[in-house]
């Protein structure tokens, strides 16, 4: 949300200067290879939650973050609509087939959270943003397996949507000061909150043959704290 409020096409541009910059567009989508599987890929899609909240209700625009600082290029109600519209396209998928170039799994990534158990305010914004992305997740993991992750939160938390191959990965904790959990018990809590930690670190994700694992590391100890694994989707 804070790169929304400078210039988002020099952000992009910015790629054709440095090779270790990759911002070609304000959301994407790729595959990988699995390792050891010729025949099976992962879908990796990028989508700008910024852009995704032009798409709110009108009513609810005065409560975006920051409003006053975006640009409707890419964060008005078109962009919005764009965005939404090729999301919802590119993980539309047949429940009653499995076709041969399906994905092992769906690996989402955005900045905002879609369910978090951090203690911080939300705007109602953030909230539609938060419930529509949600039910389209659920339903592309009725199909193929969905790992989201999410910064914004500054902390390492790991979620799970109840009955579903849905894993929610937050880590925001690159270096500001870290956010406090809700404690078990509180009404406002994540029911689906499995896992998490305030420390400073980083995530590694590594594809297996067989699922992608995920390990939270501690920056000063560079241990793992805690992994988590998604299986794949079986083929029929």
């Amino acid at each position: 949300d804070h790169d929304h409020r400078g210039n988002v096409t020099a952000l992009m541009a910015y790629t054709q200067r440095s090779p270790r910059w990759e911002l070609d567009a304000p959301y994407y989508s790729f595959q990988v290879p699995i390792p050891g599987r010729s025949d099976r890929h992962a879908d990796v899609v990028v989508i700008d939650s910024i852009g995704l909240e032009g798409g709110v209700d009108q009513e609810l625009h005065a409560t975006r973050r920051f409003r006053e600082d975006y640009t409707d290029e890419f964060a008005g109600p078109s962009a919005g609509k764009a965005q939404w519209n090729w999301l919802e396209k590119l993980l539309e998928q047949d429940a009653t087939k499995f076709p041969a170039n399906a994905p092992a799994v769906r690996i989402i990534v955005a900045h905002r959270p879609v369910v978090s158990n951090v203690n911080r305010s939300r705007t109602q914004a953030e909230r539609w943003v938060e419930k529509r992305l949600r039910e389209i997740l659920k339903a592309t993991a009725a199909i193929t397996p969905v790992l989201f992750v999410n910064g914004h939160d500054h902390a390492m938390q790991f979620l799970q949507e109840p009955g579903a191959n849905l894993h929610y990965i937050g880590n925001g904790v690159g270096g500001m000061e870290l956010h406090n959990f809700f404690p078990a018990g509180d009404p406002s809590a994540a029911a689906e909150f499995q896992w998490g930690s305030s420390t400073l670190g980083f995530l590694v994700h590594e594809l297996g043959p067989e699922a992608v694992a995920s390990y939270f590391v501690g920056a000063k100890t560079r241990q793992v704290l805690h992994s988590v694994t998604l299986a794949y989707a079986s083929r029929v």
